[in-house]
């Protein structure tokens, strides 16, 4: 499931210099994402920009940048999904309950602001499959007695499904491919090990 929102419309910036991310992730990138809130939101931002920039170079667009402070909007905002049970652009905490609330205590300057939520499970599912259960606990799963355990999510392999999921979504495209962004921040939070042991909940901010 994803959602999008963009707000504040702003004039295109004159055309710049492309770079395309050529390095890979940091080897760091492919440790499992934790399910107890130490996720290292700097990572995570790092491998989301990576994916949302190799899709920018593909389009002839120049690389977005990972900032601090939009970071911790974006994981406070998952951190209070996944606490609440609820999944919007729209939040019922006090003092942040829109994205302009959110990202007015960073300090970050705003023009044009945009915003894409997404989920994914914390192992590799193929929706629609059935499964089995072989220790909950412990988030292993198979399709079967004769079928490897379901890889758990990487910080690396979690931002390539999102990004994937988000551009086969044409409003979500549109926010990863908007020549005026430049810069973004992402968090997400863990919900109760209910399902596949739990839906990673993300936010990603993006503004120019």
């Amino acid at each position: 499931m994803f959602k999008t929102l963009t707000l504040l419309a702003a004039l295109a910036l004159p055309g710049a210099a492309i770079a395309c991310p050529t390095a890979p992730l940091t080897p760091r990138a492919q440790a499992e994402l934790p399910r107890d809130g130490s996720q290292d939101r700097s990572l995570f931002s790092l491998a989301l920009a990576h994916y949302v920039n190799v899709e920018r170079c593909a389009n002839d667009l120049p690389p977005i940048a990972a900032i601090p402070a939009l970071n911790a909007a974006a994981d406070a905002h998952s951190r209070d999904m996944a606490r609440l049970d609820f999944f919007d652009h729209m939040s019922p905490v006090a003092g942040r309950e829109t994205l302009v609330d959110r990202l007015r205590a960073t300090g970050v300057s705003l023009s044009l602001v945009a915003e894409n939520l997404g989920q994914t499970f914390m192992v590799d599912y193929q929706t629609g499959r059935q499964y089995s259960i072989v220790d909950a606990a412990q988030c292993a799963f198979s399709y079967g007695p004769d079928t490897d355990l379901m890889a758990r999510r990487t910080y690396d392999s979690a931002a390539q499904a999102l990004v994937a999921g988000w551009m086969d979504s044409p409003p979500h495209r549109r926010n990863l491919l908007d020549p005026k962004i430049t810069r973004h921040g992402a968090g997400f939070a863990v919900t109760q090990p209910d399902t596949l042991c739990g839906r990673i909940v993300a936010t990603q901010v993006l503004i120019q």
